[in-house]
């Protein structure tokens, strides 16, 4: 996967993706969110997918490092 610096996010793509950032498990994002555990994990595969990496791990470091640029 060829890896986009600016891909856009929904509202709630990056709801999930700030909890993911502050380390809550996909059942903890879905209990503070009111919302189901597969409506996470859809978000989680659709946010790596846009940002062209394989793992939420990897997002992260990616965020770290300065490579990721979130409005």
């Amino acid at each position: 996967m060829i890896f986009n610096p600016k891909p856009m996010m929904t509202r709630q793509e990056k709801n999930i993706f700030d909890l993911l950032v502050l380390g809550l498990s996909s059942k903890e994002i879905a209990n503070k969110l009111f919302i189901s555990l597969h409506t996470v994990e859809s978000h989680r595969k659709h946010i790596r997918k846009k940002f062209g990496v394989h793992s939420t791990a990897q997002l992260v470091v990616k965020m770290y490092q300065g490579a990721l640029v979130l409005a």
